[in-house]
C-alpha cells in the first residue's frame, strides 16, 4: 500500500526546510533523523539575507536576528596590516548584514516552526533500504528499539548531510574534488582591542590563516587552517595554546584568549 506522504532523511537545517515548504504546499511530510535531538553547539553560524528573507515567511526572522549578532563586513589582514575591507550594508535586502547565529539556534526555531505546521521530526530512526518502483520507493526503517517499517512513499528527500545515506543507496556519486585541507576551530572568550566586534577578520602571514567572528558579546569563533607539516599532530587534544600561538603568529599581538567551560575544540578535515 503506497502512502501518500513524502519522506525527508535528515532533520538538520536543510530537511526541516523542506518540511516546512512540503507542508505548506499541502503535502504530506514524515521526517526522520538518527540523532536523539538538534543541534546542541554552535557547528555552522552564518546565516545568509536571502535566508532571513525565507524566515520572514515562516515569521520567524525577528527572533533570529534577536537572538544572533549582525556583521556589518569582513577585514583582512596580511603580516598584521589590513589590505582590504569589504562591507555588507550595500546587500539589496532588508537585512543587509551577515547574521552570526549558532546552528543550535537556528534549528531551534526551525524546529519550533515546523512543529506549529504539524510536522515532528521522527528521533533516532535510520534508513535501513530503498527501492525505487514505479508508484514511487519502497523503504526499510530501523527504529530505536530496532524494531523495522516498511514503507511506501511517494518520494525520499535525503538531507542527510556529507554522509547521505540516501545518496550511498541510490549509488548516487558526489559530484566534485575533495581539497584536503586541515583545521582546527573553536568558541572562546577574546580579551583586547584587536578583538573582532562587528566584522569578520581574516588574518595572514606566511602562510598562516585564521579566522575570527564575533557570535556574541562573550564568545568569539575561531578557526585556523594548518600547514600540511603541522598536520602530523593533528589528532592530538587541543587546548587555548593552540589558538593563542595561532593568533600571534599571524601578527595580532592585542589579543588574549580565554576558553569557554563546556565548549571544546575540534580538529577537522
Amino acid at each position: 500500500m503506497l502512502d501518500p506522504s513524502i519522506l525527508i532523511v535528515g532533520a538538520g537545517p536543510t530537511g526541516m526546510t523542506a518540511a516546512i515548504e512540503l507542508k505548506r504546499a499541502g503535502l504530506d511530510v514524515r521526517i526522520i533523523d538518527k540523532r536523539d535531538g538538534v543541534a546542541e553547539y554552535s557547528q555552522a553560524l552564518a546565516v545568509q539575507a536571502r535566508t532571513l528573507e525565507q524566515f520572514q515567511r515562516y515569521g520567524i526572522a525577528d527572533q533570529a536576528v534577536a537572538r544572533g549578532r549582525k556583521l556589518r563586513g569582513a577585514r583582512f589582514y596580511s603580516e598584521g596590516k589590513q589590505i582590504v575591507s569589504v562591507a555588507f550594508d550595500q546587500l539589496p535586502s532588508r537585512y543587509p548584514y551577515l547574521l552570526f547565529l549558532p546552528q543550535s539556534e537556528t534549528e531551534a526555531l526551525l524546529n519550533a516552526h515546523m512543529e506549529s505546521l504539524g510536522v515532528k521530526t521522527e528521533r533516532r530512526v535510520e534508513l535501513e533500504s530503498l527501492v525505487q518502483h514505479e508508484r514511487g520507493v519502497h523503504t526499510r526503517l530501523r527504529h530505536a528499539d530496532g524494531r523495522l517499517e516498511e514503507l511506501n512513499v511517494r518520494w525520499v528527500v535525503g538531507c542527510d548531510g556529507a554522509h547521505s545515506a540516501v545518496r550511498e543507496k541510490t549509488g548516487t556519486r558526489f559530484e566534485g574534488a575533495g581539497v584536503r585541507l586541515s583545521f582546527f576551530l573553536g568558541d572562546l572568550e577574546l580579551e583586547g582591542p584587536d578583538a573582532p566586534e562587528d566584522f569578520l577578520s581574516a588574518h595572514v602571514r606566511r602562510g598562516d590563516v585564521v579566522f575570527m567572528g564575533r557570535i556574541s558579546e562573550k564568545v568569539v569563533r575561531m578557526i585556523v587552517a594548518l600547514h600540511p607539516e603541522q598536520e602530523k599532530d593533528e589528532h592530538r587534544r587541543l587546548t587555548v595554546r593552540d589558538f593563542q600561538q595561532a593568533v600571534d603568529q599571524v601578527g595580532v599581538r592585542n589579543i588574549a584568549l580565554r576558553p569557554l567551560s563546556g565548549i571544546s575544540a575540534e580538529m577537522a578535515t
